[in-house]
């Protein structure tokens, strides 16, 4: 049976401790957010696109007409959309009921 003191020992070993040193530099936080972001977003632009013209046209017929895509928007976390004053990215537009970005 293994012991408190085993579990301890196995997750310091040697081995890992360069490799979580490499990890921990605030620098090496810097260059991956200046240059892996800027490479991902353009990477991901033509996804982007696509499940952004997906998501006009499942707007456009409506999605309470789609009961399996509106249940997996629900539990994935799409649905249900709120107005809050903490999310300052979305602007609701005063009497329209639409949110504006």
């Amino acid at each position: 049976m293994a012991t408190a003191n085993q579990f301890t020992a196995s997750a310091a070993s040697p081995a890992k401790a360069p490799l979580m040193r490499l990890m921990r530099p605030k620098p090496l936080k810097g260059v991956i957010v200046r240059v892996m972001v800027p490479v991902l977003d353009v990477l991901l632009a033509p996804v982007v696109v696509g499940c952004a013209l997906l998501m006009k046209t499942i707007r456009r017929v409506g999605v309470y007409r789609m009961t399996l895509s509106r249940a997996i928007f629900f539990r994935i976390g799409v649905f249900p959309i709120r107005t809050t004053t903490t999310n300052r990215d979305l602007k609701p537009n005063p009497g329209s009921g639409i949110i504006s970005v």
